[in-house]
């Protein structure tokens, strides 16, 4: 994840590769698609530190 504050762009780390997604999202005209990613990526993150 990175932002300039006005764009966000997510990726993903999995087996040593990093691989971006060429789409990003711009917080001025879609808050709530990145409140959504966001919300989502820590439910992730929390479900993962369980097991």
């Amino acid at each position: 994840m990175m932002t300039t504050g006005k764009a966000w762009e997510f990726g993903k780390f999995e087996n040593n590769i990093f691989t971006k997604d060429p789409a990003w999202i711009s917080a001025t005209e879609n808050l709530q698609k990145i409140l959504e990613v966001l919300n989502w990526l820590f439910s992730q993150a929390d479900t993962g530190k369980h097991n």
